[in-house]
C-alpha cells in the first residue's frame, strides 16, 4: 500500500489554492485507500482554521513555526523532526511538495535526497513567467542559489496544465514532467443554472486579489459598456492591498457604484455566489490552472478568462470565452456575452458542467495522481511521462 506525505505551505485559506487543493487531494487518495500525511505549517492564529480533511486515512500533523515574515515561515526546525518520526518505515513511502521558494521546499528537498526517499515537486504555477515577474530579482538569484538544483533533483514534476508543462521544458526540465490537472469539488445537489431575468448582467470575480488578477484590467474594460447592462461582484482576500487601488481605479472611471466588494468568503457561501451569477471572469495575467474557473464551470456558470490561464477548454467546449489578456480581447469576450440571449448562456453553463464532470473530478485525478506515484516509485517512466504529456 502507498504511503504519501503531502507537504504544503499552510491550510489556512488565505493562502491562496493549495490549501484547498491539497486537501481535496488527499481525500481522493484516501478514497483509495492510500494513506496520507499532510505537514503543514502553524501559521498565524490570526488566520482563518485549517481546511483539514477528515479521513480515517489521513493524518494531519501542524509544525510549530518559529520565524516568519507575514505568512511566510522562515524558520522551521521541527519539520525535520517529524519527517525522521514518519518515515522510519520506507516501505512504498514517497513525498510530494507543494510549492516552491520557502525554506520548507528547501528543507523537504534536502531531506529526501539525504534519505533517497522519492519526491514529488508540484510548482503550482510557481515558475509560470507572470509569476516569476513579481519579486523578479529575489527569485533569479534564488533560482542560481538552489531552487534550480532542487527541482532538477525531484524524481517527478507535477504540472497542472499543458502549457504549465511547456513553461517547465522551457527551463530545461526534460524528462519527469506529469501533467495532471487540479480536480473540482461538485457543488451541492440543485438548480446551478442562471435564471436572472434582470437586464444587467450579473458578473463575479472570486479569487485572492492581487495584482496579477488583472481586475484592474476588467475594470477598465467594463467601463466601455453602459452600466446598466452590468453588475460585477467582486469577492475574495485581498492581498497587499490591492483592493483599495482597484477601487480607486473604479471609481476614477465613474463606475465604483456598479461594483460590489463582498470581501472573502467561505467554502458554503462562496456556491451562493456562483449561483447568483451569470458569468464568471478570471481576467488574470498568469495562472498554473485556475481552480475558481473549474467551479464555475461545475455551478453552470459560462467563464471568460485569459491565454494566461490553460483553459483552452472553454473555446473547445463551447462553455466560455478564453481571449489575450488585454482590454481588446476581454472586450470581445463580453460584448458577445451581453448579446447573448439568456437560454444560450444557460445552455454554456450546461456544457461547462459536463465538462467538469468528465475531466476535473477528484475520482477522476485521484487515479491520475496514484498512476504517477507508481510509476515513481516502480521508477517505471514510460516515453509519454518523459515528454511532460499525459
Amino acid at each position: 500500500m502507498i504511503r504519501v506525505i503531502q507537504s504544503v505551505g499552510s491550510l489556512a485559506p488565505e493562502t491562496g489554492g493549495p490549501a484547498r487543493s491539497v486537501p481535496n487531494l488527499a481525500i481522493a487518495l484516501a478514497e483509495t485507500g492510500i494513506n496520507v500525511t499532510i505537514l503543514a505549517p502553524d501559521l498565524d492564529k490570526s488566520l482563518s482554521p485549517a481546511l483539514v480533511p477528515e479521513h480515517e486515512l489521513i493524518t494531519y500533523v501542524p509544525i510549530p513555526i518559529r520565524f516568519r515574515i507575514g505568512m511566510k515561515p522562515l524558520y522551521i526546525p521541527e519539520l525535520i523532526h517529524k519527517l525522521e518520526e514518519l518515515c522510519q518505515n520506507r516501505e512504498n513511502l514517497l513525498i510530494h511538495d507543494h510549492g516552491l521558494w520557502l525554506p520548507q521546499n528547501i528543507m523537504v528537498s534536502k531531506f529526501a535526497a539525504r534519505q533517497q526517499i522519492p519526491l514529488v515537486i508540484s510548482p503550482r504555477g510557481m515558475l509560470e513567467p507572470g509569476a516569476l515577474s513579481f519579486s523578479s530579482f529575489r527569485k533569479r538569484i534564488a533560482w542560481l542559489l538552489y531552487q534550480r538544483r532542487i527541482i532538477f533533483r525531484a524524481d517527478a514534476i507535477h504540472a497542472t496544465s499543458t502549457l504549465e508543462s511547456e513553461n517547465l521544458l522551457n527551463l530545461g526540465l526534460i524528462g519527469h514532467i506529469r501533467m495532471i490537472p487540479n480536480g473540482t469539488v461538485l457543488p451541492p445537489k440543485g438548480d446551478w443554472y442562471p435564471k436572472s431575468t434582470k437586464s444587467a448582467l450579473r458578473i463575479l470575480f472570486l479569487s485572492r486579489i492581487h495584482p496579477k488578477k488583472g481586475l484592474i484590467n476588467f475594470v477598465k474594460t467594463l467601463s466601455n459598456f453602459q452600466s446598466n447592462k452590468w453588475e460585477f461582484i467582486i469577492a475574495g482576500y485581498d492581498e497587499i492591498g490591492h483592493l483599495r487601488e482597484v477601487q480607486n481605479f473604479a471609481n476614477q472611471a465613474g463606475v465604483g457604484e456598479n461594483i460590489r466588494y463582498f470581501g472573502p468568503v467561505d467554502d458554503q457561501n462562496k456556491w451562493e455566489l456562483y449561483k447568483d451569477a451569470d458569468l464568471f471572469v478570471l481576467p488574470s495575467l498568469s495562472e498554473n490552472f485556475g481552480i475558481v474557473v473549474a467551479e464555475a464551470l461545475a455551478a453552470g456558470l459560462p467563464v471568460i478568462t485569459t491565454t494566461g490561464t490553460p483553459w483552452q477548454d472553454l473555446n473547445r467546449y463551447n462553455c466560455g470565452w478564453w481571449v489575450e489578456p488585454s482590454e481588446m480581447g476581454l472586450t470581445s469576450a463580453l460584448k458577445q456575452a451581453f448579446e447573448l440571449p439568456q437560454d444560450q448562456l444557460i445552455d454554456m453553463g450546461k456544457r461547462g458542467r459536463k465538462l467538469v464532470e468528465e475531466k476535473y473530478s477528484w475520482e477522476v485525478i485521484g487515479r491520475k495522481t496514484i498512476k504517477l506515484y507508481e510509476d515513481v516509485l516502480s521508477r517505471q517512466l514510460s516515453s509519454d511521462y518523459k515528454t511532460g504529456n499525459e
